[in-house]
């Protein structure tokens, strides 16, 4: 295995493996990777290879920090990340192409095509934790579930939606897009909910007004009273965790992305 393609995750592996470093080694070690600080992430991609390392890898990049020293370590290190930074940037600049792709494709009508070039981009993301990654991966969800609910597959909009709100319980576009794909797939009490939060959130849209008065009349005339009506009835709480927005007015600011605000797509 070539030690330039060693990742910081397969060095701290490698380090509880080699029991036979003496202590002065270790410590010297652990004190370089305290010394990177935040540089010590794992960069996308790590954990998979680092799954799929054979035991004769191990054991060689094992010899290998074994004969280094702590400066041949620490560049080592440092080589990765930025090798791994640079595999990271690339893969965000294609992920900004396909989701424009995307979006064009929207635009044109063709949804099927362009859920395809989103949930490229979902999947291309999945390790990357980094904000910009998770942005565009939330942007593209969202978009989805547009197209879902354009090609009448409530379902799979539902479930873009849920993924998004387990980590902005605050996402207007969420709220809003799966009320509407249960309101479509007549399952009332539920739409209500959802369009309750996104008015709470967006009190001011009237697109998103007009939809919660719609599910609430389509919801009565099922004969189902149990939510009130659009005054009376109470929001219930958002989803997510408690990084799940960091307010209401950055929730509101967002709903009128290009696009054309709800019914349109980032």
């Amino acid at each position: 295995m070539d030690p330039s393609m060693m990742t910081p995750e397969m060095l701290a592996f490698a380090q509880q493996q080699m029991a036979n470093m003496s202590p002065e080694q270790m410590a010297q070690m652990q004190q370089m990777a305290a010394s990177m600080g935040d540089g010590m992430q794992m960069p996308p991609g790590a954990a998979e290879q680092m799954r799929n390392m054979k035991p004769e890898d191990m054991a060689r990049v094992s010899e290998e920090m074994k004969n280094m020293s702590p400066d041949q370590l620490k560049s080592q290190m440092n080589t990765n990340m930025n090798h791994h930074k640079a595999q990271a940037d690339y893969a965000l600049r294609g992920a900004e192409k396909l989701k424009t792709d995307g979006n064009k494709l929207v635009g044109e009508g063709k949804y099927k095509e362009a859920i395809e070039k989103y949930m490229r981009v979902k999947n291309n993301l999945a390790e990357d934790a980094s904000a910009a990654a998770k942005t565009l991966r939330t942007s593209c969800m969202l978009n989805m579930s547009l197209c879902f609910n354009k090609s009448g597959r409530f379902a799979s909009a539902i479930s873009e939606c849920t993924e998004v709100l387990k980590g902005d319980g605050r996402s207007l576009k969420a709220y809003y897009r799966r009320g509407q794909a249960h309101a479509a797939k007549r399952d009332f009490p539920a739409a209500v909910r959802d369009l309750r939060r996104a008015v709470k959130l967006s009190p001011g849209d009237e697109t998103v007004k007009g939809e919660l008065v719609k599910a609430v009349e389509d919801m009565k005339a099922e004969g189902d009273n149990g939510e009130g009506g659009v005054d009376d009835g109470e929001c219930p709480d958002f989803e997510g965790g408690s990084d799940a927005g960091a307010g209401l007015a950055g929730a509101v600011a967002g709903a009128g992305a290009a696009g054309g605000g709800m019914g349109g797509y980032d």
